[in-house]
C-alpha cells in the first residue's frame, strides 16, 4: 500500500464518520499537498526524511507556514492511525 492509497481509505474510514462535512473537505485539501510529494512512497518505506523533502517542497511551492503546519498535523494524525492499526510500527512524523 502506498501512502496516497492509506490517505484515501483513512478520510473515507477514519475521518469522514468522525468530523464534520466542511472539516472533511479542509482534509483532502490538505492532504492532496502530503499526496503530491510523498503519495508514491510505500506506507512502510515512508522515513522522516521523505517528511522533511515534503516540507521543504511545500515551502518551496510558497505554501505558507500555517499550511505547511496544517499539512504536518493531518498527516501525523492519519499516520498516528495507522500506527493502531499496526499498519506501521511507527509514526515516521515523531521524528520530524
Amino acid at each position: 500500500m502506498i501512502v496516497a492509497e492509506y490517505l484515501t481509505a483513512w478520510l473515507h474510514d477514519s475521518a469522514a464518520p468522525l468530523v464534520r462535512a466542511g472539516t472533511l473537505t479542509y482534509y483532502k485539501r490538505v492532504l492532496c499537498l502530503a499526496r503530491s510529494t510523498v503519495g508514491g512512497v510505500g506506507l512502510r518505506l515512508l522515513s522522516p526524511m521523505h517528511v522533511q523533502a515534503m516540507l521543504r517542497q511545500l515551502e518551496g511551492s510558497g505554501v505558507p507556514p500555517r499550511g505547511r503546519q496544517t499539512t504536518y498535523t493531518v498527516l501525523r494524525t492519519a499516520l498516528r492511525d495507522a500506527v493502531k492499526m499496526r499498519l506501521l510500527t511507527v509514526n515516521p512524523l515523531d521524528a520530524v
